[in-house]
């Protein structure tokens, strides 16, 4: 026998899955090998093999001894040798047709026989193999061959029952094999043979009553595999033999709740049994007539049903998944029930519950048929929001499922769904809802999923439902639907009545019709948001707001409000109480409006999105609107105005007067700042999109308008500047907060019991936080304690007793007393949250301005007040998002700018912000963060300076930028002696970057780090070692230079004797002082080596050092231990 095949036996053992497959392949190659040179060699085929001798004799001597340990393997519970092992033995038989089922029944009931087996494991080992044995006969194909017989069939199922009976576990298996070789009977050519073994499965498997789900499997696989078998004492008890009637499904469910209970008693198993591939074949197949009545008795009301238990469920979950792939359009509302829909939202909502996993999959599954099957996506989205399932199912499950799936639906879909939305806005009353509360949140989740699907970048879009949106939206926020009666012909138009597109009368309470106009902002700002449909891939809002055709989204809403408005038949306008406007003057605003905004379409875009989105918000507050029309038409008119001007020649006296009035863009800015803190979604949403428009006409004094807002203080005069002092607000805001107040103080003053506390304590008991008690409080208190008696005088035996009206008015009083003390607490701290939001707003547009002019000299005028804000603001948490926004402005923005202003500045202006910049970093205590952003500020003035941002040399540039960069130099050198002088200095290493970044530029102060390169001319060893590392970065980057930097070489060579002398008085004083920090040592030798190699680069000899100097280095035991100092030693010694 071959030892090649040996080893091949051990892999078969193997836990790993993919090495047994491995094995098998290999064994049986070689096998079939083997057996081949056998018959070549014996000269003939070999015949069929029924006996142990003719194996030995007609076979290969490897395959004779596969067959016996293959079959002796099978008991084996080593690791994964059952499998391996079964795996082998099923390719084997189906390889060799020389085996028979006789010969390996007889190894198999030998090597298998329990009569041997002395113990429970034993036995349990030796049922698993002569089961794999059985089922590697069944799989193999052995059994059609014809030196099969029908007592071998016979033979065969005689061991399934005995195997089957013999142990609960194995029950399932066994008809599971046995379903697997019922097919083989059709081989069987006698009639009478074919009628003796099925007579024989009946006798041995189905009893006169089936009554667990195998024999029912085994049922339907014979009356599958043969129509004409009576098995009539198999379902005796039954309605009929058919077990899909809806007489016999309930007796169905109670056998599959029966082998739930079964398989508690023994080991639960989360596999699902095999008979439902089977139902679900057949109530798919023939039997779909009764799909409904067997899901809902079956399915529905045994596993998904309160009283169910996890296993059942599980089951449930696993058979939906198998189903629902597989279900028309028309059959998923079926499967959809409220059972089922409980048990999903239940297991979804919460990541702890048992079955999460398992409802995660069964949601992942309904998304991918969503993805691949178009056609049923809207289905499925109505049946998981519909009448079983939750509206905000997304947001109750914690997925997001019908996101996904509307993301996947096709227009049509889209569609679908749109109108099931209308359906629910539209409907009248929901049973159960007295107050109308869950009619009201039903409309409003209806409306905002309409706008959800334009918001929502990943859903599929067409600028035809979006029409009707808009159209639907704006019918029942302004309008009144007329009724109108049908003609007699149109009955049936009612079936097909669409209420997405087709309106009838509604009647929508006040607090509707005010959360409708609230969704129509929404509406539009989310339209102003919309980018083209064939520009939704580019990462940019440069045509946000627009359709394909350019056409305005706000334009496309205010023309479909006028064609409803003028369809005075079908929609009466619903007046507003709150417009007192003369309706004649805002009509000749709105027309003038609609011109100016048809004259400024290509040119001045800006004005067309801003005059839009103005008549859009006068749909719903009229007076703001005509406010800010009258000031951007004014705009307008003066801006054109400007422009003829420009073009003829200015007199001195129309010059005066232009100085007098702000300047157009001014008042733009202006307006658009007022945005900001406006109420309406419309007008803040547009805001930066329109101050991105006319950005370019920026002004400085625009400009410094906007920083004047960010560097506003945070307290109440700051909030007076902002926002100024509306007295109706004011009301308004105490009117609404009162409510809140005599909740919170109706807890207080019930703990005021005037009888139980005497006058000090009733005064003292406003101090509960142990604060100081404010002096006009207390005289507040005792003031109202005296009108009503409460401090009538002394003695307290006189005091009368107040009453139940004197009592009530005093409570009244102390609520007020306390109110207005909260009030004053809370003010502050709400306005300066305000006016940080406000500030945040407005960095958000001067971000856009940078964005859009990156080349504006303007925004060199931003800088120095934003650092002063930087520096000014606390850190708290209310103004940290700020602070960082400012930051990021500043570092970010600016700082790694690719453009910059390089021309249109005024020198002596950049320069002292250049200043500026050097003074913040060298008083501010931010830390690192402020250091860098310093340092990247600073690479910004010097890109302006320079016009690139390229390390340049200093001799190159032309000569008024050379006189700009000598003075940028200079202050960076008197930051740099600070740095290196001075203990007490802030600054930090980060802050020069400019000896990484620019190198070739920075060389001008290597001066000043040579003449620090001893270290009692620096204020410590750190900063002496990081002045060092600077130099040699300067000097290997100066001694490589070339081309265009080849003057800075010379420049270097011009040093070098000064460089030499500080490095001699370094080391003397390393010599002779006492100061030899070993960090400053090492850096020093490392740079001396550094100038000493570069020197014959420069065609310098290197006979410039002392050597007398480095003599007494190397004899000097303390320092001559140091390896860096012997190293430079032996190089210039030598």
């Amino acid at each position: 026998m071959s030892t090649t095949t040996l080893r091949l036996y051990w892999d078969l053992a193997s836990l790993d899955a993919s090495v047994r497959r491995q094995a098998t392949a290999s064994l049986i190659r070689e096998l079939a090998t083997f057996q081949q040179q056998h018959e070549e060699q014996v000269g003939s085929g070999a015949q069929s093999v029924s006996t142990e001798a003719q194996l030995d004799s007609q076979c290969a001597t490897d395959v004779a001894y596969a067959v016996r340990r293959l079959i002796r393997g099978l008991p084996s519970s080593r690791e994964g040798a059952r499998q391996g092992f079964s795996l082998a033995l099923t390719e084997l038989l189906a390889v060799m047709d020389m085996l028979t089922t006789h010969l390996v029944l007889d190894l198999l009931e030998r090597h298998t026989d329990r009569i041997e087996a002395s113990n429970n494991e034993e036995t349990r080992d030796l049922l698993f193999g002569r089961l794999f044995g059985l089922m590697a006969i069944a799989s193999s194909g052995i059994l059609r061959r014809d030196s099969t017989t029908v007592d071998d069939l016979l033979r065969v199922f005689k061991m399934l029952a005995d195997l089957a009976h013999t142990k609960n576990y194995l029950h399932e298996v066994c008809y599971h094999v046995l379903a697997q070789i019922v097919p083989f009977v059709h081989d069987v050519t006698d009639d009478n043979d074919k009628q003796r073994v099925l007579d024989n499965v009946k006798e041995l498997f189905l009893e006169k009553e089936i009554h667990n789900v195998d024999q029912v499997h085994l049922a339907l696989v014979l009356q599958k595999q043969f129509p004409a078998l009576d098995l009539t004492e198999a379902f005796e008890g039954w309605a009929s033999n058919n077990v899909f009637d809806e007489a016999n499904l309930a007796r169905l469910a109670s056998i599959e709740m029966q082998s739930d209970e079964r398989d508690q008693q023994t080991e639960w198993t989360p596999a699902l049994h095999y008979i439902w591939d089977l139902l679900l074949d057949a109530v798919l197949g023939d039997e779909s007539r009764h799909f409904s009545a067997f899901w809902s008795t079956v399915v529905d009301n045994n596993l998904f049903n309160m009283q169910a238990s996890h296993g059942r469920r599980f089951w449930g979950f696993q058979v939906f998944n198998k189903l629902l792939p597989r279900l028309s359009d028309q059959q998923i509302p079926m499967v959809f029930t409220e059972n089922f829909m409980r048990a999903l939202v239940n297991n979804l909502s919460s990541n702890v519950r048992l079955l999460n996993k398992a409802a995660r999959q069964t949601a992942l599954v309904i998304e991918k048929v969503a993805v691949s099957n178009k056609q049923v996506g809207f289905a499925l989205v109505s049946q998981l929001i519909g009448k079983h399932g939750q509206l905000r199912f997304d947001t109750v499950t914690r997925t997001k499922t019908v996101e996904n799936i509307l993301a996947s639906m096709d227009n049509a879909g889209i569609q679908s769904y749109l109108s099931f939305l209308a359906s629910l806005f539209v409907t009248q009353a929901i049973e159960g809802d007295d107050a109308g509360r869950q009619l009201r949140l039903q409309r409003e989740w209806a409306l905002q999923q309409m706008i959800t699907l334009i918001s929502n970048t990943k859903m599929p879009k067409d600028e035809a439902w979006i029409k009707q949106v808009i159209r639907f939206v704006l019918v029942h926020v302004l309008f009144d639907v007329q009724a109108v009666q049908p003609r007699k012909k149109a009955k049936k138009a009612v079936d097909n009545h669409d209420p997405l597109t087709q309106f009838s009368p509604l009647v929508l309470p006040d607090t509707t019709r005010d959360m409708c106009k609230a969704k129509l902002e929404a509406l539009v700002l989310a339209l102003s948001k919309l980018p083209p449909l064939d520009k939704m891939e580019l990462k940019t809002s440069r045509w946000n707001g627009t359709t394909m055709d350019g056409t305005l989204w706000a334009r496309i809403v205010f023309d479909t409000y006028q064609q409803l408005a003028a369809d005075d038949k079908h929609f009466s306008l619903i007046a507003n109480e709150n417009d007192d406007n003369d309706d004649s003057e805002y009509a000749k605003q709105q027309a003038r409006a609609i011109k100016v905004a048809a004259d400024t379409h290509e040119k001045q875009a800006g004005f067309e999105i801003l005059l839009y989105h103005i008549l859009l918000r006068g749909l719903l507050d009229k007076q703001e609107a005509s406010t800010l029309l009258t000031d951007v038409l004014n705009c307008y008119d003066k801006l054109n105005a400007e422009k003829k001007k420009k073009k003829a020649k200015k007199t001195a006296n129309g010059t005066a007067a232009d100085d007098q009035e702000p300047v157009p863009i001014e008042v733009i800015v202006d307006i658009v700042l007022s945005f900001l803190t406006s109420e309406s979604p419309i007008l803040k949403g547009i805001a930066v999109h329109v101050f991105e428009l006319f950005s370019p006409m920026m002004t400085k004094q625009a400009l410094q308008n906007m920083i004047n807002i960010i560097t506003t203080n945070e307290n109440q005069e700051g909030g007076d500047e902002l926002f100024g002092d509306d007295e109706e607000d004011e009301t308004e805001t105490g009117a609404e907060g009162d409510n809140d107040d005599d909740d919170e103080l109706g807890s207080d003053v019930e703990m005021l019991n005037v009888d139980d506390m005497s006058d000090v304590e009733l005064i003292d008991s406003c101090d509960s936080d142990n604060e100081e008690v404010d002096d006009e409080l207390r005289l507040h208190l005792e003031q109202a304690m005296r009108e009503q008696g409460v401090l009538a005088g002394d003695d307290s035996d006189d005091e009368e007793l107040l009453g139940d009206d004197a009592m009530e008015a005093f409570d009244d009083k102390l609520a007020e007393i306390f109110r207005e003390r909260k009030k004053v607490k809370q003010d502050p701290k709400s306005m300066q949250q305000s006016i940080v939001h406000f500030k945040n707003n407005v960095m958000e547009l001067l971000g856009a301005f940078a964005k859009k002019n990156a080349t504006s000299p303007l925004l060199l005028d931003t800088i120095v007040p934003l650092l002063e804000v930087v520096q000014a603001t606390k850190s708290k948490a209310t103004t940290t998002q700020f602070v960082n926004k400012v930051m990021a402005y500043l570092q970010q923005r600016l700082g790694h700018a690719s453009e910059v202003p390089s021309e249109g500045y005024d020198e002596k202006d950049l320069m002292a912000i250049v200043t500026s910049v050097h003074r913040f970093a060298q008083t501010t205590n931010g830390g690192r963060t402020h250091y860098a952003m310093a340092n990247q500020l600073l690479v910004f003035l010097r890109k302006c300076i320079v016009a690139s941002g390229a390390d340049v040399v200093l001799d190159t540039l032309e000569k008024p930028r050379k006189l700009l960069m000598k003075q940028y130099i200079d202050a960076y050198r008197i930051s740099l002696v600070q740095f290196l002088t001075q203990r007490s200095c802030n600054l930090n290493k980060q802050f020069f970057g400019i000896f990484q970044t620019t190198p070739i530029l920075a060389f001008d102060l290597s001066d000043t780090l040579i003449e620090h390169i001893p270290l009692t001319k620096c204020a410590n060893a750190y900063r002496n070692t990081t002045s060092l590392q600077w130099l040699g970065h300067l000097i290997q980057r100066a001694a490589a230079a070339k081309d265009t930097a080849a003057p800075v070489q010379k420049a270097f060579a011009a040093k070098v004797p000064a460089l030499v002398k500080a490095i001699h008085d370094a080391v003397t004083a390393i010599l002779d002082g006492p100061r030899k920090d070993p960090l400053a040592l090492a850096a020093l030798m490392k740079l001396i080596l550094q100038v000493h190699n570069t020197l014959p680069r420069l065609d310098k000899k290197s006979n410039v050092w002392d050597t007398s100097l480095f003599t007494r280095l190397s004899q000097d035991e303390a320092l001559n231990a140091k390896g860096v100092v012997k190293q430079v030693c032996r190089a210039i010694l030598v």
